[in-house]
């Protein structure tokens, strides 16, 4: 696989490949992607760099426009205004919004020399193989202080869910994002944003739909 996946080694990842390719990537990388000013983060900083959703967005698809958006916006601003193989991509980060949002916000809110052990407790949370993590950080990996990023707010009244669309339900997204490109609605609703005090991607605020399609 190359450094970023094509869109259709992404559609065949599952959980745990998708969790050792981001985790490879930035323990590789081992810097926060951000501007010139550290407390704005970037999915690509156009010098091979990359945050934890930008490492598995294929480089045909990504576009400058996607920056300064929180993942939630990303993925509804591509349902609404990208080409058919980007809401192929949006349809894949929605599946896998649970743990994207957790990577994301330890690579925004974290100190990188504690990404180690926060990729071991996020692993443990979503019942992933960490074996990636002690293999290149030996050292600091350990489940058992492990930090780990939140992937919702907390919130009494329901149960964290690791994923926005369910397997079953994935293949039917699928299907109508290739059928009807055009007439495919934007997500309803989904988990509630939250983001750490330090580093980020949008603002916390909802923001009006910006086009995202370099086509």
């Amino acid at each position: 696989m190359s450094h970023f996946p094509t869109l259709n080694e992404l559609i065949a990842m599952d959980d745990q490949a998708m969790f050792d390719h981001i985790a490879r990537h930035l323990l590789s990388q081992a810097r926060r992607c951000t501007e010139a000013d550290p407390n704005q983060c970037l999915y690509r900083d156009g010098h091979g760099g990359a945050c934890a959703v930008g490492a598995i967005i294929p480089d045909a698809l990504y576009c400058p426009t996607m920056e300064h958006k929180n993942l939630h916006a990303l993925i509804e601003d591509i349902y609404r205004y990208g080409s058919t193989d980007q809401r192929v991509l949006a349809a894949v980060l929605q599946r896998n919004h649970g743990m994207l949002r957790a990577l994301q916000h330890m690579h925004d809110g974290q100190p990188v020399h504690e990404w180690p052990r926060s990729l071991a407790g996020i692993a443990d949370a979503y019942g992933l193989c960490d074996e990636v993590v002690t293999r290149l950080a030996p050292h600091s990996a350990s489940r058992h202080d492990a930090i780990v990023a939140p992937a919702w707010p907390a919130h009494p009244a329901r149960e964290p869910v690791s994923t926005m669309v369910r397997p079953w339900a994935f293949e039917s997204l699928m299907q109508t994002v290739l059928a009807a490109p055009d007439a495919l609605p934007p997500p309803a609703h989904m988990a509630d944003i939250h983001f750490f005090s330090g580093a980020h991607h949008g603002c916390e605020e909802r923001e009006e739909a910006r086009e995202v399609s370099c086509a």
